[in-house]
């Protein structure tokens, strides 16, 4: 009988700067499993490509390799705080649901391939996989172990966002950017039960509590917190944020 099994099928992906793309995607948490004659074999558990010493402008700029993952939202923030954005100074868009029943993102590699990685959705799963993404948002605005850039705040900020802190006080879109921009030490602050209500397609209220942690690892400045979230065409954006004393600790 004919044996027709394929094992596996394998894109050679262009290197303008065949060493810095390796290590790109080495810092991206690809394997290199080997190296030799200009052919670079990275892997990923059972998904691999070939990176080749080879360039051309237009064959790189419209090339393209689609990733389909499990939780978009992990991938997403697993490239966020690898750094490579800012390292390589590539380009990392916000999740987007598409209209092909998808969340993805594009992150661009140093030569200009562009990869889309995104997730299957479906009806029973679209609300979760949105608290999901807004969580991670959120979080990011805590600073879970590396700083917000100035443009990173501005990406997340609707231009008409404002802010009521815990203290009564009322905070601009400025202010903010300004205090978080230019932290010297990172807060640190624990944050948790995420809900989310969806108000309409492109907007949504995220509700949790959150409290900032001290040295001998108590808490303190117990809050609880609701953010509305707002659909742009940049991404999901904060568009109000406020904070409220809580009544009892925890």
């Amino acid at each position: 009988m004919t044996n027709l099994h394929i094992q596996e099928i394998k894109a050679f992906v262009p290197a303008k700067d065949f060493a810095l793309s390796k290590q790109f995607y080495c810092d991206l948490g690809f394997t290199l499993a080997s190296d030799d004659g200009g052919i670079a074999y990275f892997h990923y558990a059972q998904v691999s490509f070939l990176l080749q010493d080879f360039y051309l402008q237009p064959l790189a700029e419209n090339f393209m390799l689609h990733l389909l993952v499990d939780d978009v939202e992990a991938w997403w923030q697993r490239i966020q705080e690898s750094g490579v954005v800012t390292k390589y100074g590539v380009k990392l868009t916000t999740i987007e649901t598409q209209p092909w029943r998808m969340r993805d993102f594009c992150l661009l590699d140093p030569s200009g391939v562009l990869w889309r990685i995104g997730q299957n959705i479906n009806a029973c799963n679209t609300e979760t996989s949105l608290l999901k993404h807004l969580q991670s948002l959120e979080v990011e605005l805590h600073h879970p172990g590396v700083l917000c850039s100035r443009e990173r705040l501005e990406q997340l900020l609707h231009p008409d966002f404002h802010e009521v802190g815990r203290s009564g006080r009322p905070y601009t879109r400025e202010t903010i950017v300004n205090y978080l921009s230019t932290l010297e030490s990172l807060p640190a602050v624990v944050s948790e039960t995420f809900n989310l209500a969806e108000l309409a397609p492109d907007s949504a209220l995220l509700t949790f509590r959150s409290a900032q942690v001290d040295q001998d690892k108590t808490l303190f400045n117990h809050t609880l917190r609701s953010s509305l979230w707002l659909k742009t065409k940049v991404g999901w954006q904060l568009r109000y944020h406020q904070g409220t004393a809580a009544a009892e600790t925890w």
